[in-house]
């Protein structure tokens, strides 16, 4: 019916989404606010295609759709009964299809819509095998134009029709330690896998319970520390989050490293920021960190975040287990060590001891009130030459200033 009077259905549907949507995005809000939901339910994210690697592809019970799931905190194991992304039938035939290149009829995916609709079901909307043809070809068509154009949010593709008035992004879940679970727009993200697409844009309906109890926890922090954590944060959920410092740091340093693999020791590493980013990069990361806060919240966020790299629980001064590093990041923590003569020693014992092939510095502050009483002081520069004086490093140079005006150095043998 719908094919003999486009214009007119077009319009049935554009009046539909017009009163139905509004509603949704009503009550969405209103379950967002009644659970402290930290986020506009409705946000498109966009997010790294490799976080997304578990699939709940159906609708979870007690929940009749996704699109009526925005804003929603649900507890319980719903998060447990996952699949491999990869293992999904719709996946692996789409994958058969345009990598391999085998016709629709001969995938799983084709054989099991079309036993489904034999039963008498209706399935993406098909009746019949005639409706099933159309689907396919639509589904190639969708593929051809992701790879000839690009994948577009669907705000963007339905721009200047007067028609942006969906709510259909890729759906996904967020588990409760911060995993992301597809659970609708299978086409879509299929197609985005197969051409090795980096980042994707997606809609986030349900947040496990024991992960938004997490978030509250960050935004605790955040809220006696002056509204702000310390650094950025990599999660997209978190992104939010106000931070102390940006991302000005890591930039620099990026743009002065010889190397994008080997060993890195991030010494203070608070909440694990730049190992995050740095074993994106390519290096095998340890984080530093002896305050149990901070490790709280670093073992919680790496698990988030599907990272590798490695935690050492103590201070540096104590660590020898390891005496060569590829990388080493001092950022704003050594001046913490000048200040009783024991952690004086302690600290040119270390750089006695470990060898490193370049160090990223940043000192601290000369006049800050908490150096009143140290042991030793330096201004920059005598930082530096400090460091050059009791480590293998034998040159340095300034290299850029943090968002805070404060300089920073990379040293190097």
């Amino acid at each position: 019916m719908s094919e003999k009077f486009p214009r007119f259905w077009l319009k049935v549907r554009q009046l539909k989404w017009r009163i139905i949507l509004p509603i949704r995005r009503i009550k969405a809000l209103i379950r967002a606010k009644k659970s402290d939901l930290h986020a506009d339910p409705h946000k498109v994210y966009w997010i790294p295609t490799d976080m997304i690697k578990k699939s709940i592809y159906r609708q979870l019970e007690g929940v009749p759709n996704t699109a009526l799931a925005y804003g929603t905190i649900k507890g319980g194991n719903w998060d447990l009964d996952t699949l491999p992304i990869e293992k999904e039938t719709i996946f692996i035939s789409a994958k058969n299809r345009f990598v391999d290149g085998v016709k629709w009829q001969k995938t799983k995916h084709y054989t099991d819509t079309l036993d489904r609709i034999f039963y008498g079901e209706m399935v993406f909307g098909c009746k019949n095998k005639e409706d099933l043809e159309i689907y396919f070809k639509k589904f190639d068509q969708l593929y051809e134009t992701i790879k000839k154009h690009g994948y577009k949010t669907q705000r963007e593709l339905l721009e200047g029709d007067g028609k942006n008035y969906v709510d259909d992004e890729i759906s996904v879940h967020i588990d409760r330690v911060g995993h992301y679970i597809f659970s609708n727009g299978a086409h879509r993200l299929s197609i985005a896998l197969i051409l090795g697409l980096k980042i994707i844009p997606v809609m986030v309906c349900i947040r496990h319970a024991e992960w938004q109890s997490f978030v509250n926890e960050i935004l605790a922090y955040a809220k006696i520390n002056d509204g702000h954590v310390y650094q950025p944060f990599i999660h997209p959920d978190l992104k939010d989050i106000p931070s102390a410092h940006g991302g000005k740091r890591f930039e620099i340093i990026k743009k002065h490293l010889s190397h994008n693999k080997g060993t890195l020791l991030d010494i203070g590493s608070h909440w694990g920021y730049f190992c995050h980013l740095f074993e994106d990069l390519g290096f095998d990361c340890y984080a530093v960190e002896s305050a149990h806060e901070h490790l709280y919240f670093l073992k919680k966020l790496k698990i988030a975040g599907y990272k590798n790299f490695k935690i050492i629980e103590q201070s540096i001064l104590d660590f020898d287990e390891i005496n060569f590093f590829n990388v080493v990041l001092a950022l704003n923590i050594f001046h913490h060590f000048l200040k009783t003569e024991e952690m004086y020693h302690k600290l040119i014992s270390f750089l006695n001891r470990t060898n490193m092939n370049m160090m990223f510095f940043e000192p601290h502050i000369f006049e800050e009130t908490q150096m009143e009483n140290a042991y030793r002081n330096y201004k920059p520069d005598e930082f530096v030459q400090f460091i050059l004086a009791n480590s293998c490093l034998k040159h340095s140079e300034i290299i850029g200033k943090a968002e805070d005006g404060r300089v920073m150095y990379k040293l190097w043998q």
